[in-house]
C-alpha cells in the first residue's frame, strides 16, 4: 500500500472511532483529541511502514494496533492498564483476528529503537513502558 494511500485509510478509519465525543458508556479519562490521535497514530503507521511490517499484509490490522499504542502513549497513567480488546469497544470497532500480532510487531520494532533514542539511554524500556 503507498505511504499517501495508507495515510489516508488512516483517516478515514479513525472518522469511524467513537472515543472524540462525550458519551455515558466511555470514562472522560478514554476520550481523545481527535487530531491529536490521529497525528500520532500516522507517525507510527509510517514507521511500521518504513520498517516492512505492512507489507504483503492487510492495512487494517495495523492501524488499529498504531492506533491503540498512540491512544496509550497520549495519556499513558490512565490508559496503560486498558486491553487492546476493551479499547476496540470503547472505540466502537470490531478488532480484525491479525491485530494482537500486529500490536507485537510493533512494540518489537519500538523496542529494539530504544537504545537508538537518546532520551531513552540509561531507563529500562520494556514491552509495557515502550508506549509511554
Amino acid at each position: 500500500v503507498p505511504t499517501l494511500s495508507l495515510i489516508d485509510l488512516v483517516k478515514t478509519h479513525l472518522n469511524s472511532f467513537k472515543l472524540f465525543q462525550e458519551s455515558s458508556s466511555i470514562p472522560a479519562k478514554f476520550l481523545e483529541d481527535k487530531e491529536k490521535l490521529l497525528a500520532r497514530t500516522i507517525q507510527i503507521v509510517e514507521l511500521a511502514s518504513e520498517t516492512w511490517l505492512v507489507t504483503g499484509r492487510h492495512p487494517i490490522p495495523i492501524i488499529m494496533a498504531a492506533a491503540f499504542l498512540a491512544w496509550q502513549s497520549l495519556r499513558s497513567v490512565d490508559r496503560l492498564s486498558c486491553t487492546l480488546t476493551k479499547f476496540c469497544k470503547l472505540a466502537g470497532m470490531d478488532m480484525p483476528r491479525p491485530t494482537p500480532q500486529r500490536l507485537k510487531e510493533l512494540h518489537n520494532i519500538l523496542l529494539q529503537m530504544a537504545p537508538q533514542l537518546g532520551w531513552l539511554r540509561g531507563l529500562k524500556v520494556d514491552r509495557r513502558s515502550v508506549s509511554k
